[in-house]
């Protein structure tokens, strides 16, 4: 609860600090304290006492989110501690309005919570999105404008039906309730809000165009965790039905019926981004396409309703906003350097040494290629996909991970085989991004080969929140 306490209160006292002083710093180093406390904070015991009770579950689903949400939202603002901007008040203001929103999405125990938290989210990416004022940036805003206010009327009119025919919000409690038609027509429609908010298929033809019109470092912080705040409602929405399908054979077959769902949407949701990706030109546009397939790849987890399910799915979270954070915040610093086609990327390992090989991780990682995380990752939701049943969708997400395999070493033999070309610029990174990129390409390393202790951290965090029966 700390974080929300602090993040909302900086978000506030930024602005009106910038009509005293326009210095960037000042806001910047406000941010950066804010975020690293709040990170500490999550570390600490905290009694889930007095009003919070009735509207957030401090639990460890909720602090693993968290931590999550503000790890990316501090890695940004390190990354951007030394850019220029006309605004700086305006976008550490809403990075730390949007982290604490994606907190109070994680951490909430009933509908209204996850509705307010996920609008006050888009509200503060709206902004964001168009930070520079420029005809991609502003379309970009647009697109994800309409697109969310679509998701928000569904997720809405769901609620609505959810609430006619049990008279309650509570994420534990309507579920107990009889499975009339309008019930399961509003829990249909609010997995349908969701699905926008996850990028799953075929909700997420718009989001390429957002990735890449809007700033790099935005589009980090949007990938990396901004949707995986849709993952966190929806496995608060959807964990209640699978334990108590248990007991009641009426929403055995409902379950059953939407893991099915699930494993149709996974399916398609990498299939659609693998191939589209195979086929573009820019390199940003590329992989924007690969941080979507992805999401279906998160999805498995989804669909197999396991122990092993939920591992796979919160350990793919976790090193998923890694590599997203991490190869977006890379191409705020090759957008600087007008590095956009393949063609542009010829030599850069002879150019610039130690931006290559923190490119190679992450593209290795996105690949699944050991001993780096993604692989470990991948392998986790494998094996959950093949516990519960679906071989096919298995056999489906190896194949794209041999798809995807394509067009990231198109990139990497660029990268490394390929002479510089006469005036193809050389990037400059100063210490402070150099910090935000080595830190997720480390704890990719170290997670591959050393996984165990948060392993076990999520395997308690799946028993005590009561994911499965």
């Amino acid at each position: 609860m700390i974080p929300l306490l602090l993040l909302p209160l900086g978000a506030i006292a930024i602005p009106l600090l910038s009509l005293a002083t326009g210095q960037k710093k000042i806001f910047a180093s406000i941010a950066l304290f804010l975020l690293a406390l709040s990170l500490a904070s999550v570390f600490l015991p905290e009694p889930n006492i007095g009003v919070s009770s009735t509207l957030f579950a401090v639990d460890g689903l909720g602090r693993f989110f968290s931590f999550l949400f503000l790890l990316v939202a501090f890695l940004v603002g390190l990354f951007t501690l030394d850019s220029e901007s006309k605004h700086p008040a305006v976008f550490y203001s809403m990075l730390l309005a949007g982290t604490s929103s994606m907190i109070v999405v994680s951490l909430a125990k009933n509908l209204i919570g996850i509705f307010i938290g996920l609008e006050l989210l888009s509200l503060c990416f709206y902004e964001l999105c168009a930070f520079k004022k420029d005809p991609s940036g502003l379309e970009s805003a647009m697109k994800l404008y309409f697109m969310s206010l679509f998701a928000s009327a569904l997720f809405v009119l769901g609620a609505v039906l959810v609430y006619g025919e049990t008279r309650t919000l509570e994420l534990r409690t309507f579920f107990v309730s009889p499975a009339t038609p309008a019930f399961l027509m509003g829990v249909s429609l609010i997995v349908a809000g969701l699905s926008f908010k996850m990028s799953l298929f075929p909700f997420n033809f718009w989001l390429p165009d957002v990735y890449e019109g809007a700033p790099s470092e935005v589009t980090a912080l949007l990938a990396a965790s901004a949707k995986k705040a849709g993952f966190a409602a929806f496995v608060r929405v959807v964990a209640p039905l699978a334990t108590l399908s248990v007991s009641n054979p009426a929403l055995l077959q409902i379950s059953g019926k939407l893991q099915g769902a699930l494993a149709l949407l996974s399916f398609l949701t990498m299939s659609f981004g693998n191939v589209i990706a195979m086929v573009q030109k820019s390199v940003k546009r590329m992989i924007a396409y690969s941080i979507i397939a992805h999401a279906g790849f998160l999805a498995i987890g989804l669909a197999a309703g396991s122990a092993l399910g939920y591992l796979g799915l919160l350990f793919h979270i976790l090193v998923h906003a890694l590599m997203a954070a991490g190869i977006f915040l890379l191409f705020s610093v090759f957008d600087g350097q007008s590095l956009e086609t393949l063609d542009d990327y010829d030599g850069l390992g002879k150019r610039a040494p130690l931006i290559s090989v923190l490119l190679t991780v992450f593209l290795l990682s996105l690949t699944g290629i050991p001993p780096l995380a993604g692989f470990l990752s991948k392998f986790i939701l494998w094996s959950s996909a093949m516990e519960a049943g679906y071989v096919w969708l298995a056999v489906a997400a190896i194949i794209n991970s041999a798809l995807s395999t394509y067009f990231y070493f198109l990139i990497l033999r660029r990268v490394w085989g390929f002479a510089p070309r006469d005036g193809n610029p050389t990037p400059v990174v100063s210490w402070n991004k150099k910090c935000a990129l080595l830190i997720p390409a480390i704890l990719l390393a170290v997670l591959g080969v050393y996984p165990n202790p948060i392993l076990s951290v999520l395997k308690n965090i799946i028993a005590a929140s009561g994911l499965v029966a």
